[in-house]
């Protein structure tokens, strides 16, 4: 988060795509808008909105506009005011400067908020509520907390900007050339959570840190074992009995003297576990159950974070290789979600929980390869960065890869539209006062 600011307002490329276009779509005119956002307030009081919807004005809705002001009917604020106060989410007051690149709140600005904001915490007081100002390329964003007299400046998270300059160009520039200038330096300012440090996890992040990625939180509540350490590359004898995080951890700060590791010796239900991963860009889950990857994709989808999720299959037949299948998929926030692509069937997930079957027995031994996870581990890694720094060039949204390690292929499945599963539709910002 940039210095000064008191928090963020995250909206992804993609929303922020389709408000941009709605909203600038009658420049010169000012256009004005109400949004909708979900929100919390983390330990150290800053304040997230997450964007979730918008409504602009029609004409009929506008007392006055022009190309240097636009005033709108109290009528108009009302059934999104009566929505935030009835779900306790956020109002976001929304309008443009259609002039500007990246427009600051003006004078004016100041006194139109200062008399509806008022009204509006009347009617919803819990939550923080804010403004938006829009512009060709940019914007400001603010918001007023529960009980605050003045508001707060936050930062706008998900805007791409240009890249940033100031990487190591001695270590980092074949990298720059390969993904565009600057990309590394902006890696150094990206966020990453890995839920799951066993053989595929520990892969990922490994990539992922010797690209130059700034910050990794690191999330498992296992041990190294002498019958896991093969599979995590770089382990040592004397790391055995270490929990993964923390062993993973001292091998790469041996290796960058820059950068932050957080390692959490827990599952992901836990407090601490959640509260590092909502602050992150992307989330990696590489666990070896469906249910927490249930979790993670529920949970990530209500903070606006994208999921890369990474598996494989060995299947042994009378003794030897039968099949090898693995897969990534990207969980878009606003695209099909884990369950909508299939992976993570409701009978599946029944049957795992099922306290008479999968729950109750002693599970038997996987059959694991560690070539197969660097494969996977590398895909994983790809699309990782794809996410962080938009080096396709394409709209960023779900995807599907199937690896097939006998044949040594991989394919791009088509994804269903998004909501297919008929549970993920509204789940978007859907945050209210506390983290899932």
């Amino acid at each position: 988060m940039k210095p000064g600011v008191a928090g963020e307002l995250r909206i992804l490329p993609d929303q922020l795509a389709a408000f941009q276009r709605a909203m600038l779509a009658e420049a010169p005119l000012e256009s004005v808008a109400a949004c909708t956002a979900g929100w919390w307030i983390d330990d150290e009081g800053r304040i997230h909105l997450l964007w979730r919807s918008f409504r602009t004005a029609s004409d009929g809705d506008y007392l006055r506009r022009g190309g240097a002001g636009a005033v709108v009917k109290p009528e108009f604020l009302a059934p999104t005011v009566k929505r935030v106060r009835s779900r306790r989410e956020a109002l976001v007051l929304a309008h443009t400067h259609p002039f500007s690149d990246v427009p600051r709140f003006s004078g004016i600005d100041d006194g139109g908020e200062d008399v509806l904001i008022p009204k509006v915490r009347e009617r919803a007081p819990d939550a923080p509520h804010g403004g938006f100002v829009l512009g060709r390329r940019g914007g400001s964003a603010r918001a007023w907390p529960p009980g605050a007299d003045t508001p707060r400046p936050l930062d706008l998270r998900g805007m791409r900007g240009d890249p940033v300059r100031g990487a190591d160009v001695a270590t980092y520039g074949r990298q720059d050339l390969a993904l565009g200038p600057g990309t590394a330096a902006q890696l150094a300012q990206r966020r990453v959570a890995v839920v799951g440090v066993g053989g595929l996890g520990w892969e990922v992040a490994s990539l992922l840190w010797s690209h130059g990625v700034g910050t990794l939180a690191l999330i498992d509540d296992d041990r190294v074992e002498e019958h896991n350490r093969p599979r995590l590359r770089g382990a040592r004898r004397e790391d055995v009995g270490s929990g993964k995080p923390a062993a993973l951890a001292d091998q790469l700060r041996r290796s960058r003297s820059d950068g932050t590791i957080e390692a959490i010796g827990s599952r992901f239900d836990a407090a601490t576990a959640r509260a590092a991963a909502a602050h992150v860009d992307v989330i990696i889950v590489a666990t070896d159950n469906l249910a927490s990857r249930l979790d993670v994709d529920r949970f990530a989808r209500r903070l606006l974070i994208p999921v890369v999720d990474v598996g494989v299959n060995i299947q042994v037949r009378e003794g030897h290789v039968h099949r090898v299948g693995g897969r990534v998929n990207v969980s878009w926030p606003t695209g099909p979600c884990l369950t909508c692509m299939g992976v993570l069937t409701p009978d599946a997930i029944a049957l795992e929980v099922d306290p008479l079957g999968y729950r109750g027995l002693d599970r038997e031994p996987e059959a694991a390869v560690a070539a197969f996870n660097a494969t996977l581990g590398g895909l994983g890694a790809v699309e990782t960065l794809d996410l962080l720094l938009g080096f396709r060039g394409q709209a960023l949204g779900s995807r599907y890869l199937a690896y097939d390690g006998l044949r040594g292929t991989v394919r791009e499945i088509s994804v269903p539209d998004p909501g297919a599963c008929g549970t993920c539709a509204d789940l978007p910002g859907a945050v209210f006062g506390a983290l899932p």
